[in-house]
């Protein structure tokens, strides 16, 4: 390694966030060495095809500590099982992998002795409460794994009480180009809609989401990580927009009509979600600001789909 360049510690590197992340890194910190720990199961399209500083693990997180690292500055665990709808299915199985392995990773940054550890939470984690949420809303899961996600704030919480400076980072609804193996609702209603295929919508689409593009999710997770802060941090537009405006703005960006069927709402999803990010924003030190709005995120992904 260079004198001054730092090593990041990525699980879920080869997902959605995490090549996002990966390529910012790469473009803002050249000679930064990365070290990805991932087991492939929800892996982006994106090939990193520039091996150089990267060294890649493919195994599960659970077996981390037993990689060979050495002098890591920065650990991002971004590795989840993220599918509400397969986590209500299976509650146990969505938890207790989300919480082994936070804390499988936890103890390997403690051992490591890593000078941050970002953990990617959600929003969600609050669940239905009156909007806009935000680090004050009281704790109200609607699923389980949203309730990984709040177990998981705690713990952190708890090993930063044993010398690990840790930051939860509570994300609204992410959506950005890289996430076209993800069921999330942007890029899934973008592929069909292009596809002339019909969209599902569960209820009557006025339920409302705060979308946020990766590429400001990515930024807040390299400042929670150089910059001196600790603690919860809602990352968000802190913009309420509804399903039904959404497959509004997605038809105007692709010049094509939705197909549309509804069906009944589903447990385990918010009814409304607007995420207030002011402590982010005035933290003096995280200097954090979302900059890119919903139109011009879907103009993004429509571009790339294009490509891609």
């Amino acid at each position: 390694m260079k004198n001054g360049s730092k090593r990041w510690l990525i699980t879920g590197g080869m997902g959605f966030i995490g090549t996002n992340l990966i390529n910012e890194i790469r473009g803002r910190f050249p000679d930064d060495q990365i070290v990805i720990v991932d087991n492939l199961q929800a892996r982006s399209t994106a090939l990193l095809t520039d091996l150089k500083n990267i060294d890649i693990y493919i195994q599960d997180i659970s077996s981390i500590s037993s990689i060979n690292v050495y002098n890591v500055d920065y650990f991002i665990h971004l590795a989840a099982e993220t599918d509400v709808r397969k986590s209500m299915a299976n509650p146990k199985e969505s938890l207790m992998s989300n919480y082994n392995n936070l804390i499988c990773c936890l103890n390997y940054a403690l051992e490591l002795n890593v000078k941050k550890f970002i953990f990617a939470s959600s929003a969600g984690c609050v669940g239905n409460n009156p909007i806009p949420l935000d680090e004050q809303s009281s704790f109200n899961p609607v699923s389980p794994y949203a309730a990984s996600k709040l177990c998981g704030e705690i713990v952190c919480g708890l090993y930063s009480k044993l010398g690990l400076k840790t930051v939860s980072l509570r994300f609204s609804n992410i959506y950005g180009i890289h996430s076209n193996h993800k069921h999330s609702v942007v890029i899934s209603f973008m592929k069909s809609i292009k596809a002339g295929k019909q969209i599902t919508i569960y209820g009557d689409g006025k339920q409302t989401r705060d979308f946020i593009y990766v590429d400001d999710v990515v930024l807040s997770i390299i400042k929670s990580a150089t910059k001196n802060v600790e603690g919860t941090f809602c990352i968000s537009s802190n913009i309420e927009t509804s399903i039904n405006e959404l497959i509004e703005i997605i038809e105007l960006s692709l010049n094509m009509k939705a197909r549309r069927i509804s069906l009944m709402q589903v447990d385990g999803e918010i009814a409304n979600s607007l995420v207030n990010n002011t402590k982010a924003v005035k933290d003096l030190q995280l200097s954090w600001n979302n900059t890119i709005n919903l139109n011009e995120g879907i103009k993004k992904i429509a571009k790339w789909l294009e490509r891609n």
